[in-house]
């Protein structure tokens, strides 16, 4: 099989750029330099050094992402994860409207490397990026013959990616985002049932970690007709494709189910979600679905790439044609992502840049087909547009690199892995308003002064990043604080002051007296039972200790 545009032809090898007949001008030869230097630049220099950037990117920010510690949505998952295992139920004994898929991976990464490891759960996420970043170049390889597509692809979003803190990075968005790209890419890499039935999986197990990729289907639907059947081929086999790609997702998807409906929680789950889609929680409305449509993050890169591939579109014909369909799709569909979640939150922003990179990656494939053959123009599109989508900024992640940075640098990060301490200092991606110094100093303490047996009690609502899963030690709160934060649901404050009162043995409550204060109403009765039931221990700037006292001690309620 050969692939190629003009009168360029490659062959499925290992080729950074689709091999040509051109040599180089040979002695006596008419030819201009022009005819074979932008192939030779396109191939030689621009393909590796943007390989070169990638790696570079990666290499510069793996050692500090493994130190970093987890945000509370993390946190909320683990908990769960560890509740199940110590033989309690999620969505029953702790509300949770979140889909299981995130809490089995807390699960198995808990069981394989010990619960509250968290080089372990970064370490995975980021072998999905990079294993993003090799379905990019696939893909785009396949469509040209060329590793540069993808590659290009490839660093715009690791661009965005590594500039993010925990906030963003390592959120369950990019996860079901990847399975779902996972799912289209896999569509492209050519015919077949097995690439069929490896997209129908991982879009099935997309589905158990965010409902939202459906947006997805209908690119996914063009993509499984072009992996189908050829041009002028018989619509009956597209109908048999997705009818099979469609009964082995939904399989996939409801055994991602079994486990709740075994536990006997579905209906609790079914309860706690519908939360997600009534106030207060819930804050659509019509007039903000064009608000939360417009892009979060890297504004220009989604609908730079889309009117750049519009502008090509007439040079794109026959099975070109298909696929730029397929990756208009894609990017139009995900701009509907924060528009029909409850809340924008800004990873939201995951799926937008994701798809964005495969929209790069086409046109890149574009710009390359432009022509019978590359031209010197051509070349400076190409490095033009690495520049613009995959360089156009100092990533965050740069700052370890810097020797009088705030934080600290990636030899320290190397240190703190092998010793499997806490970082010295505020990690890159901290992301909380209490001092990362504060935060070491409570982690360090409830490691020292507590057992595996106490139980915690994270009443710390404004403090976003974990403490509790990280020690690590079950809650004893069947709602956690960021759940309590967020929903702003009386009854949830409830459910834990009674948890509280009703709670025997070794346990600790963690909490900001200071805090909350416009708030005070809601929480006066949780704030007051943890006065009444605990007494203060211990405190690290605003975070303070307070522990059960002896039965002996406690005063009757008021």
């Amino acid at each position: 099989m050969e692939i190629g545009y003009g009168d360029m032809t490659s062959t499925p090898t290992l080729s950074h750029f689709p091999a040509t007949d051109d040599r180089g001008p040979e002695l006596g030869s008419a030819d201009p330099p022009e005819d074979w230097l932008p192939g030779a630049l396109l191939r030689w220099v621009l393909t590796p050094l943007v390989a070169f950037w990638c790696v570079f990117l990666v290499l510069t920010w793996l050692p500090s992402y493994l130190t970093w510690p987890w945000q509370n949505d993390s946190e909320h998952f683990a908990m769960l994860a560890q509740l199940w295992d110590s033989g309690k139920l999620p969505y029953r004994d702790m509300f949770s409207t979140q889909f299981p898929g995130e809490i089995y991976i807390h699960y198995l990464l808990g069981k394989v490397f010990g619960w509250g490891n968290t080089v372990a759960y970064y370490a995975f996420d980021a072998a999905l990026v990079i294993a993003f970043g090799f379905l990019l170049v696939a893909w785009g390889r396949r469509q040209i013959g060329s590793l540069l597509p993808g590659l290009i692809g490839f660093s715009t979003f690791l661009l965005f990616y590594v500039s993010q803190n925990t906030m963003v990075a390592g959120e369950r968005e990019w996860h079901a985002a990847f399975l779902a790209m996972c799912s289209l890419l896999l569509l492209g890499l050519g015919p077949g049932h097995t690439l069929r039935t490896l997209s129908a999986v991982a879009f099935g197990l997309a589905l158990v970690v965010r409902p939202q990729v459906v947006l997805l289907l209908p690119a996914l639907l063009l993509a499984l007709d072009g992996s189908a059947r050829a041009v002028g081929e018989p619509w009956r086999r597209t109908l048999v494709a997705v009818l099979g790609w469609g009964a082995v997702a939904g399989a996939v998807t409801a055994v991602g189910f079994l486990p709740v409906v075994w536990a006997g929680v579905l209906g609790d789950f079914l309860s706690c979600v519908k939360e997600l889609v009534q106030p207060p929680y819930n804050t659509t409305s019509p007039g903000q679905v064009l608000i939360r449509m417009s892009p979060q993050k890297h504004p220009l890169v989604l609908f730079a790439a889309t009117a750049l591939i519009m502008l090509l579109w007439e040079r794109t014909g026959g099975e070109h044609r298909h696929n730029a369909w397929v990756v208009f799709a894609a990017m139009v569909g995900v701009l509907f992502y924060a528009a029909i979640s409850p809340i924008r939150i800004a990873y939201y922003a995951i799926p937008e840049v994701a798809a964005a990179s495969l929209g790069v990656t086409y046109l890149v494939t574009q710009v390359l087909r432009y022509g019978a053959r590359p031209t010197r123009l051509t070349v400076v599109a190409i490095a033009l547009s690495f520049l613009f989508f995959g360089a156009s900024a100092k990533p965050l992640s740069f700052k370890a690199l810097s020797p009088e940075t705030e934080t600290y640098g990636l030899m320290t990060a190397v240190r703190v892995l092998r010793a499997s301490d806490l970082p010295p200092s505020t990690p890159l991606g901290y992301f909380s308003p209490y001092p990362w110094a504060d935060h070491r100093a409570l982690m360090e303490y409830l490691r020292g002064h507590t057992t595996p047996q106490t139980v915690v009690g994270n009443l710390l609502v404004e403090h976003t990043s974990a403490v509790t899963s990280e020690i690590p030690r079950l809650t004893a709160l069947p709602v956690d604080s960021n759940c309590l934060g967020m929903y702003r649901i009386a009854s949830l404050v409830a459910r834990d002051t009674a948890a509280l009162e009703t709670t025997t043995g070794a346990c600790v409550v963690l909490w900001d007296p200071t805090s909350l204060l416009g708030r005070s109403a809601e929480f006066s009765r949780l704030f007051e039972t943890v006065r009444r039931l605990f007494q203060f221990e211990a405190r690290f700037g605003s975070l303070e200790v307070w522990r059960r006292r002896p039965e002996r001690d406690q005063p009757g309620p008021h």
